[in-house]
């Protein structure tokens, strides 16, 4: 059995023969001192049915030992007899489960985090590990519960910008809080005129009831109320009605106002805003987000998450989709589930220097490259690649590293863009460059005697850019220093790299014959084309080759040169086979001797 099921299966496992007990727990501290951690488990559960005391005392003693040996997968395997032996002790399967998930099994961590949280006292942590477990975040224990707090101290959503402008509501309320300003002004200068008329006439009664409207009025601080941003907000849709599925900005106005609705808790006005974008297939890449939470505040929790959803089943590094999907769970009464989300929008919210929006991260690293400020500048488009791969990123990295002198990191980076972007010529030019530098270094090195430096040299130019010369270079120094085998592996490698640059380069020559056949088609040169074609299906048998030469022949009326290319064409199937047959057999015939010399 695979030692990963077994482990999952362990806590619940019975037990095994009834060797004598002393025997079972020698014998299962030897197998985990010697990595055989299934065969450790079978000894000392066969030890913890014959008697658990005695079984859990050697096993805690031994914990100790195994953990100063620095053997891991040991200590996990006592731990989980102890975990069986005492399931109400928290701590220990808490600490089992940390110890399972540093060494890459996760499952089993979740099951023992389980464990831990479910007995009548649970562990404070297991539930936070089972959550970072679940996250994929590397942190454990209190480290998990601190970094939420530090982005998620208070439960409240959080909001993407608005459209075209982030301060647009923060303008308009300026705007109106103006207006009302100046009206008040006006009011007040009315009010004391009546006030000073009252007092010539000598009207108690109004001067008192002048006096408490001039404090009424001074006391207002002019505060825009929600309702009149929103008329102002809505004038703008309803101007643009008629041109929605059109016209960009007539969007961007719905959809700031279904924003400033559901900031404001306005959940009937955020859907009906929503619904319309929905209508017409909106791109705007929160709508599903902010439609998602729409249809949550309208008491439809389980549609407006799978609407959320779908921001980070798009996206998965999007900050406000984790946020705000961890927070619907939360109120909807899935703890684990909001945690989860919560969780992961921290650990990439840390990245990202706590801006949600990545956008403005990507003009944080532009800014600090532009400033010299090369640390930071490194730590973020390091970010940036890993979310939103690009060549700008990469080609920011390449040239971060080389500014500190890592070539080897610059080259990994120039490998990036060539994943993206295979023929970019530019970024092949600049690997050439970087591993012809290491190749002076390499050979100054030899020439002066200095064989073990020069070779760890070229291996670094070689993982800049695999070139033959270089394996060859690598082969001699290793014959240097008396190392045949990796001397014949060094030069095998040479003989194959230089076999395939000869086949790229007859394969590039038949495909140049191919293309100028087919100009000389259209020219009517078949004679010509002919030629070309017959010379590019002796480098290759192809049948798409084969079939236009047979259509040249016929078109012209060489009837007898089509039997001929007929015959020609079988016997170069005949040989391809044969090649192909002695490729598989040459192919057993290592696949056999590998077998053989691992098993000896």
């Amino acid at each position: 059995m695979p030692l990963l099921d077994y482990l999952l299966e362990f806590v619940s496992l019975g037990a095994v023969g009834n060797k004598q007990l002393s025997e079972c727990l020698e014998k299962g501290l030897d197998c985990a001192k010697q990595g055989h951690i299934t065969r450790a488990l079978l000894h000392w559960n066969q030890a913890r049915d014959l008697d658990p005391e005695q079984t859990k005392a050697f096993l805690i003693a031994q914990e100790d030992e195994l953990s100063r040996l620095g053997k891991p997968e040991a200590v996990l395997s006592t731990g989980l007899i102890l975990v069986k032996l005492d399931p109400a002790n928290g701590e220990l399967a808490n600490r089992m489960g940390n110890l399972a998930r540093r060494l890459g099994l996760s499952d089993l961590a979740k099951k023992l985090y389980k464990l831990a949280n479910q007995e009548a006292a649970p562990n404070e942590y297991a539930f936070c590990n089972l959550v970072a477990t679940l996250a994929k975040v590397e942190l454990y224990d209190g480290e998990i519960k601190l970094l939420i707090k530090k982005y998620f101290q208070e439960q409240n959503y959080r909001f993407p910008p608005y459209q075209n402008d982030p301060n647009l509501v923060e303008k308009l309320t300026a705007r109106l809080a103006l207006d009302l300003t100046q009206e008040k002004e006006k009011q007040l200068v009315l009010v004391n005129e009546e006030l000073k008329y009252a007092g010539e006439l000598g009207d108690a009664l109004k001067q008192f009831e002048l006096q408490k409207k001039t404090a009424a009025l001074e006391a207002d601080p002019c505060i825009p109320s929600y309702e009149s941003i929103k008329v102002v907000l809505k004038s703008a849709v309803v101007h643009d009605q008629m041109r929605l599925d059109k016209s960009k900005e007539a969007q961007d106005n719905l959809i700031n106002l279904g924003l400033f609705a559901l900031i404001n808790e306005d959940s009937g006005l955020a859907l009906a805003c929503f619904e319309k974008l929905e209508s017409i297939k909106s791109t705007y890449k929160y709508h599903n987000l902010l439609y998602g939470l729409a249809i949550f505040l309208s008491a439809r929790s389980i549609e407006g998450l799978e609407q959320a959803t779908k921001t980070i089943t798009s996206n998965p590094f999007d900050r406000f989709g984790h946020a705000n999907i961890g927070l619907m769970h939360l109120k909807a009464g899935h703890k684990l589930l909001g945690y989860q989300h919560l969780l992961i929008a921290a650990d990439l919210l840390d990245k990202s220097e706590g801006l949600f929006d990545f956008d403005q991260f990507v003009r944080l690293a532009e800014e600090s490259y532009e400033d010299n400020q090369f640390k930071d500048a490194l730590r973020r488009y390091e970010v940036i690649a890993q979310e939103k791969p690009s060549i700008i990123a990469w080609s920011r990295i390449a040239s971060l590293h080389m500014k500190k002198g890592d070539i080897m990191s610059a080259a990994e980076a120039l490998h990036e863009i060539l994943r993206i972007e295979p023929d970019f010529g530019y970024i092949h030019s600049k690997l050439e460059l970087l591993h012809n530098k290491l190749i002076e270094q390499g050979d100054e090195l030899a020439i002066k005697g200095q064989y073990r430096g020069a070779l760890k040299i070229y291996r670094k130019a070689l993982g800049v850019l695999k070139v033959p010369t270089t394996l060859k270079k690598a082969g001699e120094m290793c014959e240097k220093l008396k190392a045949k085998s990796k001397a014949a592996h060094y030069f095998e490698e040479y003989k194959e790299l230089v076999q395939e640059g000869l086949q790229k380069e007859k394969e590039a020559k038949r495909l140049a014959l191919v293309a100028k056949a087919m100009e000389s088609v259209k020219k009517g040169e078949l004679a010509i084309s002919i030629i070309k074609l017959e010379e590019a299906l002796l480098m290759k048998a192809d049948r798409s080759i084969f079939l236009t030469l047979c259509s040249l022949y016929e078109d012209s009326a060489q009837r007898d040169k089509v039997r001929d290319l007929e015959t020609r064409w079988a016997e170069i199937l005949e040989v391809e086979e044969k090649k192909s047959k002695l490729v598989k057999e040459i192919n057993r015939y290592f696949a056999k001797r590998k077998i053989k010399t691992d098993l000896e």
